[in-house]
């Protein structure tokens, strides 16, 4: 009986399939590729900055603007600029009041430099001084020539020179 059981259960593999070739693997579906990703838009140059067209207000009366940013005192009949030292030329431009302005300072040694912009010949005569400290001798500062451009320096307490007196537009 175990033959006919061993029999009937290789019959039966044999009808069931066990010897069918194996089912083809079912196709696959084709790869979609991911569409690439998007590029942002360029960036926009930024824009370069306006350029300003606000122009300072009118020198006050007694001074002139030398541009674009320093307002200088006019030394005429009207307004006049003193022959003092330097420490007494420091407090009399602290002091002056030209058009209801006031804050006035001596120049600084380029400032004084450009006078020659100014035009009037006749009163950039001489050495001006400046506020400017000589490097080697505190004790000395810079004066200035508008007419000739020369430049030196001296005692600030020795000998009096031209106070033309600035203030910032």
């Amino acid at each position: 009986m175990l033959l006919l059981r061993v029999v009937v259960v290789a019959a039966l593999a044999v009808t069931t399939g066990c010897n069918q070739r194996p089912a083809p693997a079912p196709e696959r579906a084709p790869e979609v590729k991911a569409p690439p990703a998007e590029t942002p838009p360029p960036k926009k140059q930024a824009e370069p900055f306006a350029t300003p067209t606000a122009k300072p207000p009118p020198p006050p009366a007694g001074a002139v603007l030398l541009a674009p940013d320093l307002y200088v005192q006019r030394c005429d009949d009207a307004h006049a600029c003193p022959q003092l030292t330097q420490p007494q030329g420091e407090v009399h431009c602290r002091e002056l009041v030209l058009g209801g302005h006031d804050s006035w300072r001596l120049p600084d040694k380029a400032e004084a430099e450009r006078f020659h912009e100014l035009g009037d010949a006749d009163a950039l005569d001489g050495f001006h001084w400046t506020r400017t400290p000589y490097d080697e001798d505190a004790g000395q500062a810079w004066i200035i020539d508008p007419k000739s451009g020369s430049k030196t320096t001296y005692q600030r307490e020795r000998k009096a020179f031209t106070v033309r007196c600035v203030q910032e537009a």
